[in-house]
């Protein structure tokens, strides 16, 4: 465990983003699925790498308040697919504004302050009671599960008030599009076809969860969110995040290791 901490986060990263492909085209997936996905690990290692300025409270709260406003942006603005809005367009492609910003946002709401967590509170409440999402909800309830480790007991009423608005419309079933290939249900799919690549997706997933634990507490929010995202892809058909196609979560947890590097004048290596 000690190990996979020393090593860059980013190698993980990329090691399961790497297995994850591999089975794509092994699979026979669209290569639009493979480009996308490299294009992707590219950009979030190149954010991970950049030198920000040290971030204060007063940046992690806007930062905070833009990531929160992120999350609900979707149920404004649509695109729409059979009834579901979860994401945000960039062009021709279609992130999943979840798995974008909620790795960063539980990174920065422990320095923030006391109004950025009530408007991300609020902002979690109305994603999930308008659209119930349980890849959200367990998400956001194990990121902040760790964050209270982390930051202590200021953060803790943050969690049991965020719990109970969560749970006001606790659903567990699936509220999204049919499931697609290579996307969503990706182990499932991956043990009826090739077992051996996932046991190989199943293991690089863990060395990355596993190395953002043993990497320090200001890495757990992180840990989190991903594990509440992967759990969710495994209960429901949810998109199962770095192994399957899609961009978002990529993406997301470059930024939140951004975010990290910078809160502690410590850039991703």
């Amino acid at each position: 465990m000690a190990l996979l901490g020393r090593l860059s986060p980013l190698i993980w990263l990329s090691l399961a983003v790497g297995a994850g492909m591999v089975f794509m085209g092994l699979g026979g997936a669209p290569s639009a699925y493979l480009i996308g996905n490299a294009v992707a690990l590219l950009i979030a290692v190149s954010i991970a790498k950049m030198p920000l300025p040290q971030i204060t409270e007063r940046g992690a709260t806007w930062g905070a308040i833009l990531l929160a406003a992120l999350l609900v942006l979707p149920l404004l603005t649509g695109p729409e697919v059979e009834g579901v809005r979860r994401w945000i367009p960039l062009g021709p492609v279609k992130l999943n504004a979840g798995m974008l910003v909620l790795p960063a946002l539980l990174v920065l709401l422990p320095g923030a302050n006391t109004l950025a967590m009530v408007l991300a509170l609020l902002a979690f409440g109305l994603a999930f009671n308008l659209q119930p999402d349980m890849s959200i909800w367990l998400a956001v309830l194990l990121g902040c599960a760790l964050s209270v480790l982390r930051s202590g007991s200021r953060f803790q009423w943050v969690i049991l008030g965020g719990f109970l608005v969560l749970s006001l419309r606790w659903v567990i079933r699936s509220t999204g599009p049919a499931p697609v290939p290579f996307v969503e249900g990706v182990f499932a799919q991956s043990f009826a076809t090739m077992p051996a690549m996932g046991v190989v997706m199943a293991l690089a997933m863990f060395a990355l969860l596993a190395g953002l634990w043993a990497r320090g507490r200001h890495y757990w929010p992180i840990a989190g969110t991903l594990a509440g995202f992967t759990l969710a892809s495994l209960l429901a058909p949810f998109p199962t995040p770095l192994l399957g196609y899609g961009a978002a979560p990529i993406l997301g947890i470059g930024l939140a290791l951004a975010l990290v590097g910078a809160f502690h004048r410590n850039p991703i290596n």
